[in-house]
């Protein structure tokens, strides 16, 4: 068998609007799946930038999110503003559904590795995920690159609204691929 690149897309899998999902796999010269780390991904493609905008309550959409994303078997990192919203998050993703489980830790702890969500407000956390990152915060998270897709929560609030902005802005700049999705609109 010849080495090479195939682009998987997974039925039932989209967690946004786009229904554009997929992840990579490199096949060895065996045909079984080469072990790599996730960071290699990033040297061919370049962070997709989700934004979704006039959200009525960002820790309700994020739980929201998290779910369709850990249906679907996604590693999430979570970014809050500060300690106050991590609070937040961390209760409301704990009492979201009576009947959904979502297992999450925060950045730090030692089961972080092993759970597929992990919840920080510190950009300099060690995050063991790259796959999907949720940004709560109003600021640009410091390793957008590691990560293969990034979601950006933007409320209604126009102090959000503008801080979203001008993230959109500079993301478009760097010429990262954006999608735009406008809740509440179809």
């Amino acid at each position: 068998m010849t080495r090479g690149i195939f682009v998987v897309r997974g039925v039932g899998s989209n967690i946004d609007a786009s229904g554009k999902n997929g992840f990579r796999i490199n096949w060895n010269h065996a045909g079984h799946a080469a072990r790599h780390s996730p960071l290699q991904n990033r040297t061919t493609a370049m962070t997709r930038i989700d934004f979704h905008t006039n959200v009525p309550d960002k820790i309700a959409y994020a739980c929201r999110l998290v779910r369709k994303a850990w249906a679907a078997k996604h590693r999430v990192v979570l970014m809050a503003e500060d300690e106050a919203q991590l609070t937040e998050l961390n209760a409301a993703m704990w009492a979201f559904s009576a009947t959904d489980f979502l297992p999450h830790v925060l950045a730090g702890d030692p089961l972080a590795p092993h759970t597929p969500i992990v919840l920080t407000d510190n950009d300099e956390a060690e995050l063991p995920h790259t796959e999907l990152f949720v940004n709560l915060s109003r600021r640009a998270p410091a390793r957008i690159a590691e990560f293969e897709r990034m979601i950006e929560v933007i409320s209604s609030d126009e102090d959000d609204a503008a801080a979203g902005r001008k993230r959109y802005v500079a993301y478009k700049q760097q010429d990262y691929p954006l999608t735009h999705f406008v809740t509440g609109k179809s």
